[in-house]
């Protein structure tokens, strides 16, 4: 099974969501990447 860092795991998959923003619609990209961590900060806290 490969290892998985979080906090490294998270930053990647923003960066991700972050570039692809910039490709599509900015502003859509940008309410789905707020909603993205929104849900990860969710699930992390809990």
């Amino acid at each position: 099974m490969e290892e998985h860092y979080p906090i490294k795991d998270t930053f990647v998959e923003i960066t991700n969501t972050l570039q692809a923003a910039l490709d599509t619609d900015y502003v859509l990209g940008l309410l789905f990447a707020t909603a993205l961590i929104s849900f990860i900060i969710g699930r992390m806290s809990k």
